[in-house]
């Protein structure tokens, strides 16, 4: 999915939780909109991507008034930081999905429907709707999967070595992010 659709999908799920009931679309809707990412997606001299995508937001629904207040918080960080006060936290945020359970528990996070569950189902694959939902229910729009790299020490791994991970494992230590534990 790319940037300006995953965007506009977390926006319109989360404010249809809040607004559908509101009535009619044509109707005029006031509200302000807690919006979190990491600080590298606020950077001026990149292009501000989040305040960018406010805007294309705000464009595209004319008949909706929202003003977005802007706060910094890395996907990494945001199940530690919304839990503490979910009340206070942002409306709309970027989480890493293996703090989807810590966010559920804490209630700090709703889940998707209608239209908005409908776009990540239609977009993503399944490996990646699975990434968000929980006990069926969708809690989250994918916005990039998750990657993984590994650095190695080349004097104690050869060509061959590097292809295999277990061959790889039963010869050095190898650690996985976010990981206190080692492997022998």
């Amino acid at each position: 999915m790319n940037f300006k659709k995953g965007l506009t999908a977390v926006m319109a799920g989360a404010m249809a939780l809040s607004l559908v009931g509101c009535g009619q679309e044509e109707e005029k809707v006031t509200a302000t909109i807690k919006v979190w990412s990491p600080q590298e997606d606020q950077d001026e001299t990149t292009g501000n991507w989040l305040k960018t995508m406010c805007d294309q937001f705000n464009e595209a629904h004319p008949n909706w008034d929202i003003t977005f207040d802007y706060g910094v918080c890395s996907e990494g960080d945001a199940g530690t930081l919304i839990p503490q006060d979910a009340s206070a936290a942002a409306d709309v945020y970027m989480f890493a999905n293996d703090q989807l359970g810590t966010l559920i528990n804490a209630n700090a996070i709703s889940k998707l429907g209608g239209q908005a569950a409908e776009e990540v189902k239609a977009n993503n694959t399944q490996l990646m709707i699975d990434s968000v939902t929980s006990d069926g229910d969708i809690y989250g729009v994918p916005f990039t999967g998750n990657t993984w790299f590994m650095y190695y020490d080349s004097s104690v791994f050869s060509e061959d070595d590097i292809k295999s991970l277990d061959t790889m494992l039963t010869k050095g230590k190898v650690a996985f992010p976010l990981s206190t534990a080692w492997y022998n």
